[in-house]
């Protein structure tokens, strides 16, 4: 970024804002992530500030590989580019108080006290049409499916993927699943239903069919079930309102309907799987999720604070079974010197429900809490909490590397690389009420600790390994890939 020495104390007044680099992004879409505006006065130090700010909202959007932003001293001779947000637009509520010349123009809306500055955004846009053939390890995470590398527990993704569908910030994906889990699945995301683009709408519907399940944990590991016939078919359908009142705050509220059957095999061998007496289940879900999102990099945080909080409820066959969540997620991260960096998670949730099941009582090491250390387990349960520290050291600050063999690929041809080393310390407990004597990590005290390496690279891909241990005194290596494209 580039900040003039020649600023004086004086504020600054926005006499215009210009975009380029955005040949399919609609400039609303850029506009709407900006924490300010065309018009408005602004102290010089707020200013940076709200260009930081600016720039991290548009790649956490995940549209761009990179984005600069500059602001310069107007000129009468600058508002040329072609493709720009020009004051031409707005010329017309302005036209009346102003004399014919651009000169004139420019100077008669300024404030006293203010100097005109120029806002320029330069982007450079991702791939926005993947074919998708995606090759998903059915596991709690990489490392868990190595220590068995159970080739049938393995899905393979076939599809497409597109975002930014129209430049409007779309996101449409429609995928066949083959191997472990099959079915289809398909997305609609991200659609504004207002001009202020502050109310959106996703949807999506999905039939999944599975001839391996798990259904039971004994020994603090999933227990699975495997046929050579269907064992469980899932659809169903899914649509959810957000709200978007702030760049950085969501209000959502989804409903979901669920249909699900399973074989007698299943429910002999855990009559508890799901909480109703029946091979059969008509589910419905209502959740609603807050966020307050003031993370730097939201893929990869250093920097910032972030709180969320959720309710769910759901019931199945007319209220036979009734399931009650809320989750808080607290998040804090600092920079601690010029390459140091500390950040804190903790993760609480608590659950009612009028039937055992087990499907409901998956706690950490599952999708939603995970405790380092304990990668090869799963701990059940009603309620939990987990608290996480890690410690980074930037070994590789980001580095751009040309790739001029394929220069004509400006979408991948300028690769980006950051390396840190990481040091983390995790604890954590599982409140169980149906305890199995065969599974010792619910309730008691959980916690482990681990280094390793994580490799940022573009399109928001971060791969990590690294070696951690747990209360048991059970070490192992850890392997992790993260690739939100797909």
């Amino acid at each position: 970024m580039c900040f003039p020495a020649a600023l004086t104390a004086q504020n600054i007044y926005i006499s215009d804002i210009y975009i380029s680099g955005n040949s399919i992004t609609k400039d609303k879409i850029i506009l709407r992530e900006l924490p300010f505006s065309r018009g408005i006065t602004i102290s010089e130090p707020d200013l940076k500030d709200a260009i930081e700010k600016a720039r991290q909202n548009l790649m956490n959007i995940s549209l761009f590989n990179y984005v600069t932003i500059t602001y310069q001293p107007s000129g009468y001779s600058f508002i040329t580019a072609h493709d720009s947000l020009s004051s031409a637009r707005d010329s017309s509520k302005t036209a009346n108080s102003c004399s014919q010349t651009a000169a004139d123009k420019m100077s008669c809306n300024i404030p006293n006290g203010t100097i005109p500055y120029v806002i320029m955004i330069s982007v450079e846009e991702r791939w926005y049409l993947w074919p998708l053939f995606d090759v998903k390890l059915e596991d709690r995470n990489l490392s868990s499916w190595v220590k068995k590398m159970d080739a049938k527990k393995i899905t393979y993704d076939v599809g497409g993927k597109m975002d930014n569908v129209w430049g409007l910030g779309h996101k449409f994906t429609v995928q066949g699943s083959f191997g472990y889990e099959q079915g289809i699945t398909a997305y609609y995301n991200n659609m504004a239903l207002n001009k202020a683009s502050t109310s959106y709408i996703n949807l999506s519907a999905y039939a999944l069919f599975n001839k391996n399940v798990d259904y039971i944990t004994v020994g603090d590991k999933q227990q699975r079930l495997k046929s050579n016939n269907l064992l469980k078919k899932t659809e169903g359908v899914k649509v959810t309102y957000m709200y978007r009142p702030h760049i950085r705050t969501r209000h959502m509220l989804s409903l979901e309907y669920c249909f699900a059957s399973v074989k007698d095999s299943i429910l002999i061998a855990n009559p508890e799987y799901w909480g109703v007496n029946s091979r059969f289940s008509r589910k419905f879900i209502l959740t609603y999720s807050y966020s307050l999102d003031q993370r730097n990099y939201i893929y990869y945080p250093t920097s910032g604070y972030y709180i969320s909080g959720s309710a769910q409820l759901a019931e199945s066959n007319n209220f036979d079974f009734v399931y009650w969540n809320t989750n808080i997620d607290l998040q804090y991260y600092k920079q601690l010197g010029d390459r140091w960096f500390w950040g804190s998670t903790l993760d609480i949730s608590a659950s009612m429900k009028n039937h055992a099941s087990y499907m409901y009582d998956q706690a950490i090491g599952y999708q939603t809490a995970s405790l380092t250390g304990y990668d090869l387990y799963v701990i059940d349960g009603q309620h939990y909490f987990s608290y996480n520290n890690a410690i980074r050291f930037c070994i590789l600050p980001k580095k751009v590397v040309q790739l001029h063999i394929l220069k004509k690929w400006n979408k991948v041809n300028k690769p980006n690389f950051t390396i840190y080393g990481t040091l983390k310390f995790d604890t954590g407990y599982v409140w169980q009420d149906h305890h199995r004597e065969k599974n010792s990590l619910s309730n008691s005290f959980l916690f482990g600790s681990g280094i390793g390496i994580d490799v940022l690279t573009y399109y928001d891909i971060i791969f990590n390994v690294g070696y951690a241990i747990n209360k048991k005194g059970t070490g192992g290596f850890t392997f992790g890939f993260k690739a939100p494209i797909y």
